[in-house]
């Protein structure tokens, strides 16, 4: 039968992660690690990959220094100048005293904010936006070059002119022209806001920005400063549960068209078209 190894740490580690869980009401989960360390955790978050460990906050270890003891406070949110970046130590800072080291897991061990959720998925998005809009432009620029941009010009006024083509090729193409130049324009003109959509245990936050770049370089501009909270998914506006409904019966990753993108299981991106008096 399989046991697991019990772990004592060192009485003062112990006592500064006791103290350290006193002072900062974050809901962060902790885990003892053998090497005389203790990991933090954000678990609201599996799929964060900012580390390694996927979920690994930060972490304070004792480590011994000729004859004393030094405690060591890891954080993706620590930058020391003092050495490389990309480097360990460069999220690393190093102390003897206890109150310090205390002070430096307060201000650094820290729940991944929303904007950090963000930052690591918004670009499935924009992509997504971008591809939308430039399907559009390639249907369009495809008959454009296979008949020549004249002969699509020629075509398209004939046919505001209300001229009846002959042939059925020629029908045909009018039509096509037609709906290629429509929806093209209607893609490219079209003022699009993008919901960030993030369920936690408890709590679901929203947070909305304004799509730019038309096709080209798409991002996501104006994020709202502060997420709109709500306990509830029957509180969320029926405009963003709806395609929420949608998003939920396809896989991760996986896009609907100006429907939005279900990143995971629990973060969504919402596509909504709006007015630009509205923006």
């Amino acid at each position: 039968m399989e046991t697991t190894e019990e772990i004592i740490l060192d009485p003062e580690l112990q006592n500064i992660v006791n103290a350290f869980r006193l002072r900062s009401a974050r809901a962060l989960s902790y885990k003892p690690h053998k090497s005389n360390a203790v990991y933090f955790y954000d678990d609201r978050y599996p799929e964060m990959p900012q580390t390694k460990t996927r979920t690994m906050v930060g972490y304070v270890a004792m480590v011994k220094d000729s004859d004393s003891m030094q405690f060591h406070v890891r954080s993706r949110l620590i930058n020391n100048e003092r050495y490389r970046v990309g480097s360990q130590e460069y999220h690393t800072k190093v102390t003897k005293s206890f109150d310090k080291a205390l002070k430096l897991m307060i201000d650094y061990i820290r729940p991944y904010g929303l904007p950090e959720v963000m930052s690591e998925s918004v670009h499935k998005f924009t992509s997504q936006v971008e591809e939308w809009v430039s399907k559009a432009r390639r249907n369009y620029n495809d008959i454009s070059v296979d008949n020549r941009n004249d002969l699509v010009t020629e075509l398209l006024h004939l046919k505001t002119l209300g001229v009846q083509f002959k042939t059925d090729t020629f029908r045909g193409l009018s039509n096509k022209v037609e709906e290629a130049t429509r929806e093209y324009k209607r893609r490219t003109d079209m003022k699009i806001r993008g919901y960030h959509v993030v369920f936690t245990s408890n709590i679901i936050y929203i947070t909305s920005g304004i799509v730019t770049g038309s096709g080209y370089s798409t991002s996501l501009t104006d994020i709202d400063k502060t997420a709109q909270t709500y306990h509830s998914e029957t509180d969320i506006p029926e405009n963003i549960l709806s395609k929420i409904s949608f998003l939920k019966m396809v896989e991760k990753n996986e896009a609907l068209d100006e429907v939005g993108i279900r990143v995971n299981d629990y973060e969504f991106y919402i596509f909504e078209e709006v007015d630009n008096s509205k923006i």
